[in-house]
This record gives C-alpha cells, sequence and structure tokens, in this order.
C-alpha cells in the first residue's frame, strides 16, 4: 500500500521534521484541523512560529527536540494557530526514536484536537467556582446533585443552617434522604426522582429535614435540571432554604384565628343577653296600659342591661388590645 495513502488515513494528526526542523510529514488530519495545506507546510522552515505562537510552548518543543535520545513526550492544552487565526487545544504526543524508522524522520508527532473537550472543561471549572462563590455568600444550603453518580455536594450552608459537617463536602444521595422526616420521605424523595426522569426543568418541595442536633427544620427546596448533549438529564442544582420561622408563625396565626372564632362565639351569646333584655325593656315602654311606676322599674332595667352591654364590651376590647401588643412583640 501506498506510505502516502497510509499516512493521510491515520485516525489522528501525524507529522514528522527532519534533524533541521523542518517538516517533511503532514497528512490529511493536519491540514483539515489547521487549514494549511501538505504543499504549504513541508519544506517550510518557518511553521514552527505559524503554528505555536505561545512562546513558552514552542520552546519545550524545541527543548524536546534538542533531545538526542529516545523519548515519549505528552503535551496537553498546547496552543495550535490555525490559518483563518483561530487557536485550537491539542494534546501532542512527540516521539524520537534512534535509528529513525524513516531515514532522516526521528522526530514524529501525534496530534489530537481537544479543543472542545478542554474548554467544557473550562468552563465546568469555572462554573464550580462560581458555584462555591455564590454558596458563600448566601444563607440557602445549595447543592449539586450528579444524577449518574447520585452523588451531592453540599455548600457551606449545611453547616452553618442545620449544623452538619458535611458543608462543602460530597455524600451519596442516600446520606439527604436519610435526614428527611419519616412522614415526608417516600413523598419527597419519589417527587424528586420522578422529576429527574421526566425531565423537568424546575422541581419544588416542603418538608421536615433533620438538623444536626436531631431536631427537624421545615424547609424550602427547589432545584434546576441541567441537561447533556442528548437532552437527559444529568444534573440538577438547588437550595434548601430554612421557613421553619414561618411556619411556626403560620401555625400560630392559624391556632389564633381558631381562638378568635371560639372567642367570638362565646362572647356574641354574652352580648346577646342584656340586648335581648334592652328590646323587651324598649317594648314594653311601648305598651300603653303601663303605669307610671312600671316604667320606672322598666327604665332601671334598661339602665342595668345598657351598663352590663358596656361591660362586656369593654372586656372584649380589653382582651383584643392585649392580644394585638403580644402578637407585636413576637414579631
Amino acid at each position: 500500500m501506498d506510505k502516502n495513502l497510509i499516512v493521510d488515513q491515520f485516525p489522528a494528526m501525524l507529522t514528522a521534521i527532519n534533524e533541521a526542523g523542518v517538516f517533511q510529514v503532514w497528512n490529511q488530519q493536519c491540514a483539515e484541523i489547521t487549514g494549511y495545506s501538505k504543499e504549504f507546510v513541508i519544506g517550510n522552515n518557518s511553521m514552527g512560529k505559524l503554528l505555536f505562537p505561545n512562546e513558552e510552548q514552542r520552546q519545550q518543543i524545541i527543548e524536546l527536540f534538542k533531545n538526542k535520545s529516545d523519548f515519549s513526550e505528552e503535551l496537553n492544552r498546547l496552543e495550535l494557530k490555525c490559518s483563518d487565526g483561530s487557536v485550537k487545544l491539542i494534546r501532542l504526543i512527540l516521539r524520537r526514536r534512534t535509528p529513525p524508522a524513516v531515514e532522516g524522520l526521528s522526530l514524529w508527532g501525534i496530534g489530537f484536537d481537544e479543543t472542545d473537550k478542554y474548554r467544557l472543561k473550562d468552563e465546568l471549572i469555572e462554573s464550580q467556582k462560581r458555584f462555591e462563590t455564590i454558596s458563600r455568600a448566601t444563607n440557602d444550603a445549595l447543592w449539586d446533585w450528579d444524577i449518574k453518580s447520585n452523588t451531592l455536594w453540599w455548600g457551606d450552608a449545611m453547616n452553618s443552617l442545620f449544623g452538619h459537617p458535611e458543608g462543602g463536602k460530597q455524600t451519596v444521595f442516600d446520606w439527604w434522604a436519610e435526614k428527611l422526616h419519616p412522614k415526608d420521605k417516600e413523598r419527597v424523595v419519589r417527587s424528586l426522582l420522578d422529576a429527574a426522569n421526566r425531565g423537568d426543568k424546575v422541581w419544588v418541595s416542603e418538608y421536615q429535614f433533620k438538623r444536626g442536633d436531631g431536631n427537624y427544620a421545615y424547609v424550602r427546596d427547589r432545584g434546576f435540571t441541567l441537561f447533556d448533549a442528548d437532552g437527559r438529564a444529568n444534573r440538577m442544582i438547588g437550595g434548601m432554604v430554612d421557613i421553619t420561622d414561618k411556619r411556626i408563625y403560620e401555625q400560630s396565626l392559624l391556632t389564633k384565628n381558631q381562638q378568635l372564632a371560639e372567642f367570638a362565639f362565646f362572647n356574641s351569646h354574652k352580648i346577646r343577653s342584656p340586648l335581648t333584655t334592652l328590646m323587651s325593656c324598649v317594648s314594653l315602654l311601648k305598651a300603653e296600659d303601663v303605669s307610671e311606676s312600671e316604667k320606672a322599674q322598666i327604665i332601671e332595667g334598661v339602665l342595668a342591661s345598657a351598663q352590663e352591654l358596656d361591660r362586656q364590651i369593654h372586656e372584649i376590647n380589653l382582651l383584643i388590645s392585649t392580644d394585638a401588643r403580644y402578637h407585636l412583640n413576637e414579631r
């Protein structure tokens, strides 16, 4: 088989230079990735500076080229400048064999374009840094669920809010599940797993979560789903908010409203009694056959009933104002 055909069909970038540092091999993969043709590169003694603009990286390659003994060295994240001005990030394996397999070509390079891989890794690192910074700046217990490995990373607030030393660390999924109140566990875990399986963009739930001291906090938990290139849910990032004080206050209001309803029902009967007496007395006063002495007695009854009604209203107002001051001090 034609050697040139074998070189061009090689599944990666394949190049070789002679002892003068001039490129003698430049396969089809090299041409496609860089945009420089074989005719342009082979025999060109200035390709080193053109291809590797990063001075530090170029000097590293030159030092390896000066090494006349056998070696195999892998260089990562090399900046390779293409003909259109763009820069690729490649992984390059340099090998020297003596005596050379091909006369005059003892230094060979095998390159792999890993631009997307490196940049994705950089983005993930940067994203993780931002996430960790936000977790330190917020009062929410942030979390990052890797669905594939079923692990959870927790922000520092897991310690400050709930007293668990796992803040800033990674746990297994079951560590979180075991902290849920028994009456909430099945419902909440199932809703989270279902949301991930369906690919829901947002998941929200409220439940009781065990603190480090064994007591339970009421929390509101919200997660946002991240998807891979195939559209499958692969991560969920969220945060737990402690709403214990809010739930206690809501429960207190509910209790007070119930007490107020009972209070109103009870006192309505107390007020209705003197009011009924007043209405009866007024009816008697309207009668034509009522004597003056009877009228005097009826008026005494009216006055007594009015005084009783005034006393009842005063007691109710006193109870209401006292209760209102108590709630203001509570808040």
